[in-house]
């Protein structure tokens, strides 16, 4: 059961809207191939299990579902899984999709490669959450 929490400004689906145009253009989205390809390049990982947490809108988790990896994508942001949801549906990619909160997540020894590919570290007032993730 996750713990309850203070609603802080990201958890406000608003923020996400209103900035999603200028967060996740679609040159974002054609440009995720590419740093994957890179992030793979360097960490060579040993199994196709990967996490790509606060998966957003999922631009990286498609990539690597496309590229034959099993993904879960997990954001605590309904907003942008929503658009993940839809982007992956349409892309034919299958990902597992959570919403929820990265302190919350665990699956031990569960993933190859995990993921964070965006802004997510340093949104937390005790930084010992951080470090936690």
């Amino acid at each position: 059961m996750s713990p309850i929490r203070k609603i802080e400004w990201f958890d406000k689906d608003d923020f996400w809207r209103d900035l999603y145009p200028f967060m996740f253009p679609d040159k974002r989205f054609d440009d995720a191939p590419v740093e994957i390809e890179k992030v793979l390049s360097l960490v060579k990982p040993k199994g196709k299990a990967v996490l790509d947490l606060c998966c957003g809108p999922g631009r990286c988790a498609i990539s690597l579902a496309r590229k034959g990896f099993r993904v879960t994508g997990v954001d605590r942001a309904k907003f942008l899984l929503d658009k993940a949801k839809t982007r992956a549906k349409k892309d034919g990619a299958r990902i597992e999709w959570i919403e929820m909160d990265m302190r919350d997540f665990v699956r031990h020894e569960s993933y190859n490669l995990i993921l964070n590919m965006f802004t997510s570290f340093g949104y937390f007032d005790d930084k010992r959450e951080d470090l936690a993730v």
